[in-house]
């Protein structure tokens, strides 16, 4: 059964990713980063709950489409396992992951694979420091949200777009950013950790 198996300061990670190239070019990032070790490679579902059972690792990689499914369910396999891994989900589009998967604290991030390649030299490091980006803005922080931003939060966790929540709300656009700025700056998120967050926070398993 995989444990936990950071030593020191060395995270040890898996990477689930079909495209061959891209999985190199990966591995040759993550390999100029101090204390990131690349201990397994998998290009499928299947490959990737063996590498997951076999390699004790700290962090899993997966691409959301793999041949032969979707690397959400990698995702699920990693809970109902109880595994000791943290999470970074590879898509091109970042607006799919925002079912009720998501709510599982594993997820460290959802990174867009146009820029997966600075996004894991900034994200990878916080590791260390046991930092979760998905995990901030606290039950205390949304209590403290308006009614009105509490409504906008929630809408935020559905993918729409602000021009979208503030035609559904009947209210201007600049009204809308108003809102969002001042939900952001309450929960200490922003972007796609503030939609990651209004998923976790509203929608059931």
């Amino acid at each position: 059964m995989n444990t936990p198996a950071q030593v020191g300061n060395v995270i040890r990670c898996i990477l689930v990713e079909d495209q061959v190239m891209f999985s190199q070019l990966l591995a040759a990032v993550m390999k100029t980063m101090d204390g990131v070790e690349v201990v397994a490679a998998a290009s499928t579902v299947r490959e990737g709950k063996k590498a997951i059972k076999e390699t004790p690792a700290d962090l899993l990689i997966v691409d959301l489409g793999l041949p032969d499914g979707s690397g959400l369910e990698l995702v699920d396999y990693v809970a109902r396992q109880r595994l000791g891994l943290k999470i970074i989900v590879l898509t091109g589009q970042p607006q799919l992951v925002t079912d009720a998967r998501i709510k599982s604290q594993k997820i460290f991030a959802v990174v867009d694979k146009m820029s997966a390649f600075k996004e894991l030299r900034l994200r990878i490091p916080s590791l260390h420091a046991g930092k979760n980006e998905v995990g901030h803005g606290t039950d205390s922080q949304i209590e403290s949200l308006t009614p009105r931003e509490l409504e906008i939060f929630r809408l935020i966790g559905t993918g729409l777009t602000n021009k979208e929540v503030a035609d559904k709300l009947f209210i201007s656009p600049n009204t809308m950013v108003t809102h969002r700025k001042s939900i952001s700056r309450k929960l200490h998120l922003s972007g796609s950790a503030l939609v990651q967050k209004s998923a976790m926070h509203f929608i059931a398993d």
